[in-house]
């Protein structure tokens, strides 16, 4: 199994390397990891779709108090120029365990979103049982996008060959089934064990841009998802783009 919680993840400006086997990141280290790649990213200014976010943002308050706690789904929120803030102990080992006041308002996460922050969900035991939920609000709400076209959203993937230094890109076309898939997969628990114990959290997560990012001059996505090799992997006749050479080929705008 690769990297435990090998998150790609967090803001339309982060370019990530490949994954190492067994091991368990915490939320500080990814923090890390996406500030040292995030120059590799050009961008330009622009405005959030605050309506369709919204709605993003909102489809993971599942009792609809105001709150996305980390027993519905833990978070992660912030980006270059945002200071990341998480609504759980922000350990992957642990399993993103719920501590009293660190739930996150959807108010306050799209607060951070204009000012540049992305929001990525993971999955983790303690929110489990609302997993299956989770992902259809979630795809239900990112299906609405403006850029969607014939109910269909482009999402991204990028990995950093560890000889070679060459970021490699793969874009998805995804309906409601194959993006329903492709985030089952970032968000699944394996069944290994770290100490004796076993993993408390999935490997992947999906991350939502602030704004769009545009993939080689043609694909614009608002999605990246976090687990390189789950996201390569698998058959997609239609829809499917492997990018090659492609640090200069992801534009945030």
């Amino acid at each position: 199994m690769k990297n435990k919680l090998s998150l790609s993840l967090i803001t339309l400006f982060s370019l990530t390397a490949c994954s190492s086997p067994d091991i368990v990141t915490d939320m500080s280290t990814i923090q890390n990891q996406t500030d040292v790649n995030a120059s590799s990213v050009k961008a330009k200014n622009s405005t959030v779709d605050n309506g369709y976010l919204q709605q993003v943002v909102s489809s993971l308050d599942l009792n609809k108090d105001g709150k996305i706690e980390a027993t519905e789904v833990p978070i992660l929120v912030g980006g270059k120029n945002v200071d990341y803030v998480e609504n759980s102990d922000g350990s992957a080992i642990s399993g993103y365990l719920p501590v009293a006041g660190k739930e996150m308002s959807v108010s306050t996460v799209m607060d951070m979103m204009n000012k540049g922050a992305a929001l990525s969900i993971m999955t983790s035991k303690v929110s489990e049982k609302n997993k299956d939920k989770i992902i259809s609000n979630f795809v239900s709400a990112v299906l609405k996008d403006p850029l969607s076209e014939k109910g269909r959203v482009f999402g991204y993937s990028t990995t950093i060959g560890y000889f070679t230094g060459k970021t490699t890109v793969v874009v998805r076309s995804m309906d409601s089934l194959i993006l329903t898939r492709e985030i089952k997969e970032q968000l699944t628990i394996g069944n290994g064990t770290v100490n004796g114990v076993p993993y408390q959290s999935g490997n992947g997560s999906v991350s939502v841009l602030p704004n769009v990012a545009t993939i080689d001059g043609k694909y614009k996505a608002r999605l990246r998802f976090g687990y390189y090799d789950y996201f390569e992997s698998g058959i997609q006749l239609i829809g499917y783009h492997k990018i090659k050479d492609a640090s200069s080929k992801v534009v945030a705008e």
